[in-house]
């Protein structure tokens, strides 16, 4: 993330509730804010850091408020999500993790086009975030460091 050595901690967010038989527990999950820009549009979304997957992966909703024009004829691929084979659009965009500017890069990103459902606005994984930088896990401590 711009060859820098500087290392910022984000606190895990409670992202999930579930029910454990007679009650509800917060499930804690490594989340940030991205704000992706594209041709001078912008949007904040709030994504899951995912070391299991393998690409930089948004929904449908994030690429249309992007501006994104869906083209069969543009670089697409597939993804298999959850079991199942998804398409993507691939577009190159600006991913920041505000506050903090400094962290900001320009990269590929998948925005899946046939209505699947991701984790919260997307998912950041190796190909587009993890491939940028260092990233250390504590779910103990309950944050992480980039």
């Amino acid at each position: 993330m711009n060859g820098q050595r500087k290392f910022e901690l984000f606190p895990y967010q409670e992202e999930d509730v579930y029910q454990d038989f007679d009650r509800q527990l917060s499930v804690l999950r490594p989340t940030v804010v991205v704000r992706l820009e594209r041709d001078g549009l912008s949007v904040s979304v709030v994504v899951l850091i995912d070391t299991g997957a393998p690409f930089t992966l948004f929904a449908q909703g994030v690429g249309e408020a992007l501006g994104v024009n869906w083209d069969p004829n543009v670089r697409r691929a597939k993804h298999t999500i959850g079991g199942g084979q998804h398409v993507a659009q691939l577009e190159t965009v600006r991913l920041t993790l505000p506050p903090f500017e400094e962290l900001s890069w320009e990269t590929d990103v998948g925005f899946l086009v046939n209505g699947c459902e991701l984790p919260l606005g997307g998912v950041l994984g190796h190909q587009g975030f993890l491939d940028r930088g260092e990233v250390s896990f504590n779910y103990y401590h309950s944050y992480f460091v980039l």
